[in-house]
């Protein structure tokens, strides 16, 4: 079993981190987490939560595009 593991470890490993990338990526796991952020930051004047939920989808979006391009995959 050591040996077929280690004969196709990268490749299992490579399938899993395509399916966490992948899950990451979603619309609605992108806005949860946006969410979370937008909800941590402090309210300011004229920058409001819909504001700051928009920032926190950008800056997730971008977090999960360097990650999907640092494993050699498509950014979203």
């Amino acid at each position: 079993m050591k040996r077929v593991m280690k004969k196709y470890q990268t490749f299992i490993f490579r399938k899993v981190f395509e399916k966490i990338v992948k899950f990451l990526q979603s619309s609605k796991v992108e806005n949860e987490i946006a969410k979370k952020f937008a909800e941590k930051m402090p309210d300011k004047k004229g920058f409001g939560n819909k504001e700051q939920k928009a920032l926190a989808v950008v800056a997730v979006d971008a977090m999960t595009d360097k990650i999907a391009q640092a494993l050699g995959m498509s950014a979203d």
